[in-house]
């Protein structure tokens, strides 16, 4: 049996494969941070959303 290979040697293997659409790559990376903060925010500004619109607009 052979040793299992090491995570990054794999990734360097792939980085010929990556290098042609990189910027994609780096803007998605960019954008995870992004994205994670606004799915946190998302019951917050559900529940602004909908306590402004119960005091402002009289349902009866």
């Amino acid at each position: 049996m052979s040793t299992p290979r090491s995570d990054w040697s794999m990734f360097r293997d792939l980085l010929p494969f990556l290098r042609n659409e990189r910027w994609l790559y780096l803007a998605a990376l960019a954008m995870a941070p992004a994205s994670a903060v606004l799915v946190v925010m998302q019951p917050y500004l559900l529940k602004r959303a909908i306590d402004d619109t119960i005091r402002t607009h009289d349902v009866e």
